[in-house]
């Protein structure tokens, strides 16, 4: 009998377990670890999020100058990294007055007009009432990869999911992922 577990888990400490050999895979951004074999699995980028009826919310776009003018609420998941390179980047640093883990309530603060965000787009839920999402510029992509370690599986199973993963993978262009 075949048993699959899924556990969730902040990025970090997914890693680490997989690193250690407690799970045979793990869900990771592409280039966060170069030690590991990656399979790229969905396309993301991050996301502006900003309260409704601020003049902020009216533009198609946002950088990271303008973000940094504002109160930031820096998420504490698993795009923190990016976020902050995507400041860096531009030269600028966000004026970070929350660091909160959950995606909830950073939709609350920033509906409550407790400053601005930037989350993966991904994670933004359909519905997120009184908050607009707008585009970075310039984009910050992320490419979300399956992950294990590299060399020989703890299972066969493991590694028959990992070579269908890749087949998959080889079947499509990347921008169909």
């Amino acid at each position: 009998m075949l048993q699959v577990e899924i556990s969730e888990s902040a990025d970090l400490m997914s890693l680490e377990a997989l690193r250690e050999g407690l799970v045979d895979f793990a869900i990771a951004i592409e280039d966060e670890a170069p030690d590991l074999d990656m399979i790229p699995l969905a396309r993301d980028r991050l996301v502006a999020l900003v309260k409704q009826g601020e003049p902020l919310a009216k533009c198609t776009t946002v950088d990271a100058e303008t973000l940094a003018g504002h109160d930031f609420i820096m998420t504490k998941g698993g795009s923190e990294p990016l976020v902050r390179a995507w400041f860096a980047r531009t030269g600028h640093a966000p004026n970070v007055r929350h660091g909160i883990q959950q995606i909830t309530s950073i939709l609350a603060m920033v509906r409550a007009g407790m400053g601005v965000s930037v989350i993966a787009e991904m994670a933004v839920p359909e519905t997120h009432a009184g908050v607009s999402v707008i585009p970075l510029i310039p984009e910050q992509p992320r490419v979300i990869c399956l992950a294990r370690r590299q060399g020989s599986f703890a299972s066969h199973a493991a590694e028959l999911f990992w070579k269908t993963a890749l087949a998959r993978s080889h079947s499509k262009s990347f921008g169909d992922i």
